[in-house]
């Protein structure tokens, strides 16, 4: 989490027992890139270092949505810090696992 890279977007499935933080979820990839992208440059204190992945998940009736993610993680205490971080900005997030 100290490395200064850029957080990079891609559609992307997250390795199995990973945590990751989720940060939203969009109708169509391009907002759900561009979503990650604008948080990425908002707050590059806390996602520095960080890949973003946006998921694409059919929902059935509700359609089919893109969720915007950001990690992964070692720890659920790892990925919990940077969203107790996000939170205390007013970005709506919280921990998933695949």
């Amino acid at each position: 989490l100290t490395s200064t890279a850029p957080l990079q977007s891609a559609t992307v499935s997250a390795t199995s027992g990973s945590f990751l933080v989720q940060i939203g979820a969009a109708k169509n990839e391009a907002s759900a890139n561009e979503e990650i992208a604008r948080l990425a440059k908002k707050h590059p204190d806390i996602l520095a270092g960080l890949s973003g992945a946006v998921i694409r998940v059919d929902l059935g009736d509700k359609g089919v949505w893109y969720r915007m993610r950001v990690g992964p993680f070692a720890s659920q205490g790892a990925a919990n810090a940077i969203c107790g971080q996000l939170k205390a900005v007013d970005v709506g997030c919280f921990v998933v696992t695949n």
